[in-house]
């Protein structure tokens, strides 16, 4: 789930990771360019990633700052998605709008340039918390960036 915070309030959604670079510290997701969180990250970039591993019963929380990647890095993400999940891309009108019945919400046209509402959002990581639920009692640790990534337990 990645979260934002802009003028209308906190805002959460389920997002899919595509990509993690850990020397960098960065997250990748994808998303539609005209989505009204592009325009959110644009007046505040910071963001919160919240994430369950359930194997490992643990819950990991980070915060961090969301840029939209650059051309170039955008044209190599999308020649990684499917050509079936073109179509999510496709449509003519932006995530969000109102329609008349969702047939005509999910339509889309065919001549439509889907690469340019195709966008890749990075997040650069600042603090990662883990609560580790599989422990008894149950773990906590913070690590940020501004301290070096020197970590701190915590009372979960």
């Amino acid at each position: 789930m990645v979260a934002t915070g802009g003028s209308g309030g906190a805002d959460a959604r389920i997002m899919v990771l595509r990509a993690v670079d850990r020397a960098a510290g960065t997250l990748q997701f994808y998303t539609d360019s005209r989505a009204g969180k592009v325009a959110v990250i644009g007046d505040d970039s910071r963001v919160a990633v919240l994430g369950w591993d359930p194997a490992r019963q643990l819950q990991v929380r980070l915060r961090g700052v969301a840029c939209l990647a650059m051309a170039d890095a955008t044209a190599a993400a999308w020649a990684t998605v499917p050509a079936h999940a073109h179509a999510a891309y496709r449509t003519s009108a932006a995530p969000g709008s109102v329609s008349s019945s969702p047939d005509l919400a999910a339509a889309f046209e065919a001549s439509c340039a889907v690469i340019e509402n195709f966008a890749v959002i990075i997040v650069t990581t600042l603090e990662v918390e883990l609560l580790d639920l599989a422990t008894h009692p149950h773990r906590r640790a913070v690590f940020a960036a501004a301290d070096g990534w020197a970590g701190t337990w915590q009372t979960p």
